[in-house]
Formats: structure tokens, C-alpha cells, sequence
């Protein structure tokens, strides 16, 4: 039973271990294509630590692996968003798109202004020529959903970050305000304070 016991403890160590290695690897892969993407890495741990990003965390003791848990997770945000989208988007041309790129759970979110509102799509890659790219994380858009904090306040805490043209980025970002709820008021006077390094 002890040998048992000792067995399945290096089996589960190895396995985190393995996964962590694995997001760490995936992670210097990011930021080399994406450097903006590092900004919002940094800035959300330092906020987790600190404890002014809340949100459930997952843990050893759930009945899921790690990826597991974050797939239901971002189900359920993805789930929130689509609810927002048909009245969202009004600042982007019709046709117009946008990649928001979710860094812990490794998932690009395709946004696309179609009719009255917007389209959203989980994509297996990242968008190609010259769209705008957004970058954040699950725990931030689902902070923005629930208003602890505005989008303004997370641009500005270097939570999100971009890549690609100043006025079609202003708009993109403008759009995500109104897909997070926070309305039509609150994204006309958005700021995109960060320039992309």
C-alpha cells in the first residue's frame, strides 16, 4: 500500500511537473512571437500575488487536470461573451475582425463584426496578415464581465495588451468594452494608454 501510495505521489509530481514545463515552454514560444503578450503575463502575476486580480484558482484537489478546468472556464466566459455580442460592436466597420488571444489557456478568440453585432469563435491558430491582436486572460475578462474593474483600469494595469494599427486597435479595444457590459458610455471615452512595444 505504501509503495502504492508512493507510486501514484511521483506519477501526480511528474505530471504537474510535465505540465508546467510544457506551459513554460509554450510560454517562451509566445512571448518570442509576441512580446506584448509578456506585459499581461507579468502584470497578472504580480496581481494574483498582491491579490487585486480575484477569481477562482484551480487545485491539486479538483476532480480535473488543470486543462481540463480551464477549458470549463473559458467555456463559461466564451458562454458570457456570446451573450453581450448582438448588441456589441458598433465601433468597428461591419466584415472587420480581431484575435483576442487568452495566454494561460493558450486559445485565440476570433471577434468579427457581422449585421448589427458581433460574431465570436474559438480558433485552433492565430490570425494571419495584419489584424488586430488582442492579449489577456480568462480571470481578467471574466473580472471585466463582472465589473470589478473597467476596461480603462486593466489597459491601464497592463492586464491587456496589442499589437496592430493605433485606430483599428482604439476600436477593437473600444468593442471589447462593450462585449464585457461595460457600455457604450464607458468605451467612447477609452484611452489606449500602452503603446506596443
Amino acid at each position: 500500500m505504501v509503495r502504492l501510495l508512493i507510486a501514484a505521489t511521483i506519477l501526480l509530481s511528474g505530471t504537474l511537473a510535465a505540465a508546467a514545463c510544457g506551459n513554460g515552454l509554450l510560454l517562451a514560444l509566445l512571448f518570442r512571437a509576441y512580446p506584448e503578450a509578456k506585459l499581461v503575463v507579468s502584470a497578472d502575476r504580480n496581481a494574483r500575488r498582491e491579490g487585486r486580480l480575484p477569481g477562482e484558482a484551480w487545485s491539486t484537489r479538483a476532480d480535473l487536470t488543470l486543462h481540463e478546468w480551464r477549458a470549463l472556464k473559458t467555456a463559461a466566459t466564451i458562454r458570457q461573451l456570446r451573450k453581450n455580442a448582438a448588441e456589441s460592436g458598433a465601433s468597428v466597420a461591419a466584415g472587420e475582425s480581431a484575435h483576442l488571444f487568452l495566454i494561460h489557456e493558450f486559445r485565440w478568440i476570433e471577434l468579427r463584426r457581422e449585421g448589427g453585432g458581433m460574431s465570436i469563435a474559438l480558433r485552433k491558430h492565430g490570425p494571419e496578415g495584419d489584424e488586430v491582436r488582442l492579449f489577456t486572460t480568462r480571470r481578467v475578462l471574466d473580472n471585466l464581465l463582472d465589473r470589478t474593474f473597467s476596461l480603462q483600469e486593466a489597459i491601464d494595469s497592463e492586464f491587456i495588451a496589442w499589437r496592430g494599427d493605433e485606430g483599428r486597435s482604439a476600436a477593437w479595444l473600444a468593442a471589447l468594452a462593450e462585449l464585457t457590459g461595460q457600455g457604450k458610455e464607458r468605451s467612447a471615452s477609452l484611452q489606449p494608454s500602452q503603446a506596443a512595444p
